[in-house]
């Protein structure tokens, strides 16, 4: 099956999703892929940083009538582990209808992906479209400094600013309260069309997705000793969306699970991204495996490194339900399979999984023919059905 919402529960079936899909496997063979030893990371972010450009065209070109977009700039302030400041650019989309009190909007934040060291907002803004028409939402998609100019923790420290900003920006227009001075990223005229009670959720693809659940983590801490605001507390994460991350270091991962992480080895040389490919990332990045803020499951190592679910019991606390997209040929899958098992089986939450066996690596963001692909299209459709389920409806 190419596609299946069933979690894999035996080895053998968790190493099937990595048979190549014929589909996937012949267009690999007509419009091949470099491997990521044929790779520089500067190469590769003069190629990204070229393609911005005409991207922006197509999208603003394709741009639907009924929907608002807006380029804001927010600040970043300093921190210990990374004294510069920085000023980061926020796609904010919403729609332009007329809202009726009873039917306020969500705010979805979404992270690109890139390895932390390529990639646009843009390339989530398709999505974007798509949730602000379907669901009367406001979409936030932040950038984020990347490597290797900017290492590790730059990328989950501007995330994390950003989506802190985002939800008092939320709180004071979800009551059109006085204080407009300080809002940063949502637009004012937003004041009294919001709710995030009714849907706050974060999410991403590939390194966004890795942001996402980690500074989940760091979101709750901070609002759980958060000052109250004049009106209310800034709101909880109601859900994750999280598409092709990266959550575990191969050196810990804890005992139960070592038999079910096979994939760095199986995929080392799977397309788009290999073990080459990831290794150029990480390098850029010079990430920090013994931080709390790397590896979501690794976000409080004072428990006992068995019982990983216990440092995801707030999720279900606050209710907070988490979406998953899985490739199975991807270096990644298990990461995510992981994941989604202990959130399920050992912190009780709410979870929902689109596999899709014998592809790639976020398979349907490469360019070319591999848009076309019928999973591709699937894959932006199920991430529709998948947020409207994050949503409650």
């Amino acid at each position: 099956m190419p596609h299946t919402r069933t979690p894999p529960s035996k080895i053998e079936e968790i190493l099937a999703t990595a048979t190549p899909d014929p589909k996937w496997a012949a267009t690999l063979e007509s419009c091949p892929i470099p491997s990521g030893a044929d790779y520089e990371l500067e190469t590769l972010k003069q190629l990204s940083a070229a393609s911005l450009p005409r991207l922006q065209n197509v999208l603003k070109a394709n741009r639907p009538s009924d929907v608002n977009e807006i380029e804001v700039y927010i600040g970043i302030p300093s921190t210990e582990l990374k004294p510069e400041a920085g000023r980061n650019r926020v796609i904010v989309t919403w729609p332009k209808d007329s809202i009726e009190e009873q039917h306020k909007w969500s705010v979805i934040a979404l992270f690109h992906g890139g390895g932390h060291a390529i990639g646009y907002p843009e390339q989530e803004l398709p999505l974007a479209r798509l949730l602000v028409q379907k669901f009367n939402a406001v979409v936030v998609l932040p950038s984020y400094r990347l490597a290797p100019e900017h290492t590790f923790p730059s990328s989950f420290n501007d995330a994390f600013e950003t989506l802190k900003q985002v939800a008092v920006d939320a709180v004071i227009l979800t009551e059109a309260g006085p204080d407009f001075q300080a809002v940063k990223v949502l637009p004012k005229e937003l004041a009294g069309k919001i709710d995030a009670k009714r849907g706050f959720i974060i999410g991403g693809t590939s390194a966004g997705a890795t942001i996402s659940a980690s500074i989940s983590h760091l979101y709750h801490k901070w609002r759980s000793s958060f000052p109250s605001l004049p009106t209310q507390n800034p709101p909880v994460i109601t859900g994750i969306f999280f598409a092709a991350g990266t959550t575990l270091n191969p050196d810990r991962v804890p005992a139960a699970y070592q038999p079910y992480f096979y994939a760095r080895k199986q995929n080392e040389n799977a397309l788009p991204l290999d073990k080459d490919l990831a290794a150029l990332f990480h390098t850029g990045l010079n990430h920090d495996s013994n931080s709390p803020i790397w590896a979501s499951l690794d976000q409080h190592p004072e428990l006992n490194r068995e019982k990983v679910g216990q440092d995801h019991l707030y999720l279900k606390e606050v209710g907070t339900r988490v979406y998953f997209q899985v490739c199975g040929q991807d270096i990644s899958r298990d990461d995510g399979l992981i994941y989604e098992r202990v959130l399920r089986e050992e912190a009780g939450i709410e979870t929902r999984l689109d596999l899709y066996s014998g592809f790639g690596h976020c398979f349907w963001g490469m360019p070319g023919p591999y848009t076309g692909l019928q999973m591709s299209k699937r894959r932006m459709s199920d991430s529709v059905e998948g947020i409207e389920w994050l949503l409650g409806r």
